[in-house]
């Protein structure tokens, strides 16, 4: 997936003007990734270790939101970006 979001934000920069729109689309998408990379992913590892505590629940509860806004951030940029 990081292979993916990383080659379409290249492709993006390269081929299309950079507006305010490109710009908060690939802050989103790196935001998301960030928030996956740094929050979510590790809390599902914890998961898997020691099972659904609810202090491990409520963290990946808030890197989800996180990664909700962000991506809601990047679809805002890409609409703006291809107006």
């Amino acid at each position: 997936m990081y292979g993916a979001l990383l080659a379409a934000c290249g492709w993006a920069l390269a081929t299309v003007p950079v507006t305010p729109g490109l710009v908060t689309a690939l802050a989103g998408t790196a935001a998301g990734v960030a928030t996956t990379a740094l929050a979510a992913a590790p809390t599902h590892a914890r998961l898997t270790r020691h099972g659904p505590r609810p202090d491990l629940l409520r963290r990946l509860v808030r890197a989800d939101a996180a990664r909700t806004a962000a991506a809601l951030l990047a679809l805002a940029g890409a609409v703006g970006a291809v107006r």
